[in-house]
């Protein structure tokens, strides 16, 4: 395996990231992700949304993909997007994070509230009382919240997933952002080190789990994995997988993992200079691709 030239923040500094939105959805589980950054103080401890114990968040940076469009595959489309938070009429292109978690939407974006709580009413959205600065709207059935404030929507039950109670679960997060109820990474130590590791990227996914009872080569599945995530930024990838014990990593059989998948048509068949490093009970993968490849 070749070695990456620089440090790994020079690396992820070279440009933002990119693939396609059809990639992100089917590979979310095999090649790991990047945290670390603000969206996870939006982020609450498993069982507040739920009941879950461990759960999978996706964190965009679209703005970031919009500078470099051009360096995506002709197939990218990033409008579908837009579907997440209508009716509220933001392009895509202006969100600068889109963070979804347990059929949550947090979504950023340069915007004048009126007009967002505007567009909701438009589309038979009641206004509720305000929530810590944010103006609450139910949708049609109560199924659904909205919650807008200062370039900063909150949605719940919304487009992709619903949830038992839309106006606790935005409230929930409205409060674990103000730092009023757990995070994720104050609850989960593995959560908390494989963020910190991975710092933060354009695409961002990652989850912990139950320690996995054995290793399964072709599925990068490793024995007592409890943690995975990916950050992408173009041209680079950095995978990190984390172990319950200290120092209680394998490499060898990561580096077997790679070096199978890279000759099998797997996910790294397209990745150059593939580096396999240990990070404390972490090992992370690096490499670079085209991102006409991904």
């Amino acid at each position: 395996m070749g070695d990456l030239s620089g440090t790994r923040r020079d690396v992820l500094r070279r440009g933002a990231a990119a693939i396609g939105v059809a990639t992100l959805a089917g590979n979310a589980g095999c090649m790991g992700l990047l945290g670390g950054g603000s969206y996870s103080s939006w982020l609450p401890e498993p069982g507040t949304i739920g009941d879950s114990d461990h759960y999978r968040f996706t964190k965009l940076n679209m703005q970031g993909l919009a500078e470099d469009e051009d360096e995506l595959a002709d197939e990218t489309d990033f409008e579908g997007f837009e579907d997440t938070w209508a009716p509220a009429d933001v392009d895509w292109d202006d969100v600068s994070m889109l963070l979804r978690f347990e059929g949550v939407s947090v979504v950023q974006a340069d915007f004048e509230t009126e007009d967002i709580v505007d567009d909701f009413e438009d589309e038979d959205y009641d206004e509720e009382e305000e929530y810590e600065g944010y103006k609450l709207l139910f949708g049609p059935k109560e199924r659904s919240m909205a919650a807008v404030g200062d370039d900063t929507l909150v949605l719940a039950g919304m487009s992709y997933r619903g949830v038992e109670d839309p106006q606790d679960a935005v409230e929930d997060v409205i409060d674990t952002e103000n730092g009023d109820e757990d995070r994720y990474e104050d609850d989960s130590d593995d959560f908390d080190e494989m963020i910190d590791e991975l710092g933060d990227g354009d695409i961002v996914i990652g989850s912990t789990m139950e320690p996995a009872d054995e290793t399964v080569d072709e599925r990068g599945q490793f024995e007592n994995q409890v943690a995975e995530g990916r950050v992408l930024e173009v041209p680079a990838v950095v995978l990190a997988r984390v172990n319950p014990v200290l120092h209680d990593v394998d490499v060898d059989d990561v580096e077997d993992w790679v070096d199978a998948s890279q000759d099998n048509g797997g996910d790294f068949e397209d990745w150059d200079d593939v580096e396999v490093s240990e990070s404390g009970r972490t090992v992370v993968v690096e490499a670079i691709a085209d991102t006409d490849d991904i």
